[in-house]
């Protein structure tokens, strides 16, 4: 990939890794990465030991980050994901977060409006089209897919022990996030614990205004002993982030020493 040679900047909803080189030093390889401060931490934290070293002029302005890792650490499966995903920047409450996708896109120069990315699609399809029970397993199963791959791929991500859903803003109904999260669990071999709602309806997060956002990082609660422990939120999307720092807080509460966040897809506004 070939780029003019102009600062990167970071989009505040998220950012892809944008190119990858290795830099030989002698007998030393050091890894040149472009991307957001954030992108370079999930490198680090997915191979403990790799350490942040100062760039040269000559790899500015391309060039964000600089990285020695460990002899033999093949860091390559995790860059190639790193590509394909949103790596999210993350409020207090949360380590890290990743999403598949954008929610949409804008439509092509000359057209007006958003339209669907294939993940965007999916979850749709997951959330309001539901007249047809088999093409929402289906959608089901693709979007849980593709959330088991990076779990699977991330070291970090691997590394947890315990998946919690974000639970739906109604009770009585059995939400997305739930349903994949369980996916997610299952496919994983890992652990699954709910998250309980004070209330048994409240209205949908995207409805929400900023009084009633505030008011969910008190709504979760989880009953389980999660000392010491690295768990993975798990939401279909992710728009301010109030259900995910919600359920992170409460997790943070029953006392995880880690946690991250994965959604299907980030929404263009917040």
């Amino acid at each position: 990939m070939t780029h003019l040679a102009k600062p990167f900047k970071p989009d505040r909803r998220g950012d892809r890794l944008d190119d990858w080189t290795w830099e030989h030093v002698g007998q030393e390889r050091l890894l040149l990465l472009r991307g957001s401060d954030e992108t370079a931490h999930h490198v680090c934290m997915g191979f403990p030991g790799a350490v942040s070293v100062d760039l040269y002029p000559k790899h500015r302005p391309r060039w964000t980050h600089r990285l020695r890792l460990r002899t033999g650490a093949d860091v390559t499966e995790l860059l190639l994901l790193l590509q394909r995903v949103v790596v999210l920047p993350v409020p207090d409450e949360l380590d890290a977060a990743i999403a598949l996708d954008l929610y949409s896109r804008p439509c092509p120069t000359g057209t007006n409006g958003l339209a669907y990315t294939s993940v965007g699609e999916l979850i749709h399809r997951i959330k309001y089209e539901n007249r047809d029970r088999d093409k929402v397993i289906s959608a089901g199963r693709s979007l849980s897919g593709s959330l088991t791959e990076v779990v699977l791929t991330h070291p970090w991500f691997q590394s947890c022990d315990l998946i919690l859903p974000v639970p739906g803003h109604d009770r009585t109904r059995l939400a997305a996030s739930v349903r994949i999260g369980a996916t997610i669990a299952q496919d994983t071999g890992k652990a699954r614990s709910s998250v309980t709602s004070r209330q048994e309806f409240r209205r949908s997060a995207k409805d929400m205004n900023r009084s009633e956002r505030a008011q969910l990082m008190d709504e979760y609660s989880i009953e389980q002993d999660l000392t010491d422990r690295t768990v993975l939120v798990v939401d279909d999307v992710y728009q301010t982030g109030s259900t995910m720092r919600g359920v992170a807080r409460a997790a943070r509460r029953a006392g995880a020493s880690t946690i991250l966040g994965l959604v299907g897809a980030r929404t263009l506004s917040w």
